[in-house]
């Protein structure tokens, strides 16, 4: 009996666990899009500078890194 109440609490554990990853998961991605929004606006300001170009492709390579980076943290919560 005890050892099934102990595996019923590790479960209940492991649920909860989950949740917390999920909630975070959902955190850092949506930190992301904001961050990326942001990024976004820039280039529209950009546009009428002379380096415009270089700008918006620096600002292409973050967003990249970005996503790249949000994958990364996400993947490991799904270990």
């Amino acid at each position: 009996a005890e050892i099934e109440r102990l595996q019923n609490d590790i479960e209940e554990l492991n649920c909860k666990l989950d949740m917390a990853n999920d909630s975070k998961a959902e955190a850092i991605k949506e930190f992301a899009e904001k961050v990326k929004a942001e990024m976004v606006k820039s280039k529209y300001v950009l546009t009428v500078s002379p380096y415009a170009r270089a700008c918006n492709a620096v600002i292409d390579f973050w967003a990249t890194e970005i996503d790249n980076l949000v994958k990364e943290m996400v993947g490991e919560m799904d270990v």
